[in-house]
């Protein structure tokens, strides 16, 4: 997966999401391979569609489930590569897991829990 002229080490780029249709989590490998240009890759991606019969699921629910399969994809690749990173970005959008997981005295934890 390593493109002609890349430069440097390869980077893992990931992004995760979560609603009432579905939660995802997608990684991708990319490199750079000259000024300004860079290449990627979909490396690897899960995701669940959300049962509608279930109550208890909520879009915050389905968002954390997006992060964790992100989470767990990431761990699984890692073992598995040849080349050592430069870095690994997570984004997501979601402001309530993104407050759990920054949350520092963890009072959202009543809300986010199993």
């Amino acid at each position: 997966m390593v493109p002609e002229g890349a430069l440097g080490k390869p980077e893992l780029v990931c992004h995760w999401d979560g609603g009432k249709p579905a939660s995802a989590g997608c990684v991708y490998v990319r490199y750079k391979v000259g000024e300004n240009l860079w290449e990627a890759w979909l490396l690897a991606s899960k995701a669940r569609v959300t049962p509608s019969s279930d109550p208890k699921v909520s879009t915050p629910r389905n968002e954390l489930w997006g992060l964790l399969y992100v989470v767990r994809l990431i761990t699984a690749l890692l073992p598995g590569m040849v080349e050592k990173l430069a870095s690994i970005f997570i984004m997501g959008d979601s402001e309530c897991t993104i407050s759990v997981v920054e949350c520092q005295d963890k009072v959202l934890g009543a809300w986010f829990g199993n």
